[in-house]
């Protein structure tokens, strides 16, 4: 019986030293941790104008794949392996920043043909 969870039904070991430690797939914990990911990124996207809104979602999705590849080589992950590891992960943002670009594109009124001269170009 864990403090925590007196009935059973989390699945905590005890550990030894007492602490719930859970019983599963070590993948899940990559694959939760690449929801959370996206999910954040999309989040602060959600803060754009609705016409930038997919390229500002693809660029952090981008930056977070960024951030997991160097997470990945600090940690020492090979990149094939039978795991899941950060590469992965980095391998996974960045595919769906690269399909958020094919599908939604610069928008027409932001296209280069349309602005004034002198206006940068995001």
């Amino acid at each position: 019986m864990h403090f925590y969870d007196p009935k059973g039904s989390w699945g905590l070991d005890q550990g030894s030293r007492g602490h719930g430690t859970p019983q599963g797939d070590p993948e899940m914990d990559w694959l939760l941790q690449f929801g959370l990911v996206a999910s954040l990124c999309l989040f602060l996207a959600s803060f754009a104008p609705s016409a930038l809104f997919p390229l500002v979602a693809a660029r952090f999705l981008e930056l977070a794949a960024l951030g997991s590849s160097l997470e990945a080589t600090l940690r020492g992950d090979r990149v094939f392996d039978d795991r899941l590891t950060a590469w992965d992960q980095a391998a996974a943002l960045m595919a769906a920043g690269l399909l958020l670009r094919l599908l939604f594109g610069l928008p027409p009124e932001l296209a280069a043909e349309g602005m004034p001269a002198g206006a940068a170009v995001p």
